[in-house]
């Protein structure tokens, strides 16, 4: 029987399945648990890519990129959730509010 667990704190995927196994040389069954653990969204994958984008828009100056590279940089990884607000954008990338509103 499969049973399946998921933690949406971590972004798991548990699975556990009673499986038999034969060893070739004795011909015993063994039964053993197999158990499989998938993690969504793993922070080091989202990290690598999106460094290496961020590094590109950097030598670009527009204010419209900056803004895209600030939510970008505060996005959650795992969840992909950005939360945030037209005033606090506006403070931590020196733009305009006008801008913001386009």
């Amino acid at each position: 029987m499969k049973r399946i667990e998921y933690i949406e704190k971590t972004n798991t995927l548990i699975s556990t399945k009673r499986k038999e196994l034969i060893d070739k040389e004795t011909g015993e069954i063994i039964e053993v648990d197999q158990i499989t653990k998938k993690v969504y969204g793993q922070k080091n994958f989202w990290k690598l890519y999106l460094s290496d984008f961020l590094h590109v828009l950097d030598g670009i100056e527009n204010k419209q990129v900056a803004i895209l590279k600030y939510i970008l940089d505060n996005t959650h990884p795992s969840t992909n959730m950005f939360i945030g607000t037209y005033k606090t954008i506006q403070k931590n990338t020196h733009n305009l509010k006008l801008l913001l509103l386009k």
